[in-house]
């Protein structure tokens, strides 16, 4: 998933499907460019043409999101996840990259779906642990 386009207000609608949310796929984001005169939130179609946001299809919500304000290269970290109940396997995706918000927030960017959907992680969401870099040095 690429990093979510910046939003100049700092919110960004949510679509996604009943099966994207029940196959564990990253919904889509698109920036709120701002709202018309009734309040309703505003965003650009595929045409580049402003249009309602809950006006495309599998609109879910708005939400506010802090900003990205960098990105740095994952410099060795992994993240590990367990892929079985019993917690006896586990799976390691590489940190891509760590991605600094405006609210002071670093997260690891990394794919823990498969598939190439790479996404910032939370990492007090699920068993998600991060894996420092090993020191090749010593």
């Amino acid at each position: 998933m690429p990093i979510p386009e910046e939003s100049p207000t700092g919110f960004h609608a949510l679509y996604w499907t009943r099966s994207d949310f029940e196959d564990g796929r990253p919904g889509r984001r698109r920036p709120i460019l701002g709202w018309d005169e009734s309040g309703e939130p505003l965003t650009v179609d595929e045409h580049g043409k402003r249009v309602a946001a809950s006006s495309l299809p599998d609109f879910h919500s708005v939400v506010q999101r802090p900003r990205i304000l960098a990105a740095l290269p994952g410099a060795g970290w992994g993240v590990a996840w367990n892929v079985s109940p019993e917690g006896d396997q586990t799976a390691i995706a590489p940190v891509i990259s760590w991605v600094v918000y405006s609210d002071g927030a670093v997260l690891p960017v990394a794919d823990v779906i498969g598939g190439g959907h790479l996404q910032p992680l939370d990492l007090t969401d699920g068993d998600l642990r991060l894996i420092p870099p090993i020191d090749s040095a010593g």
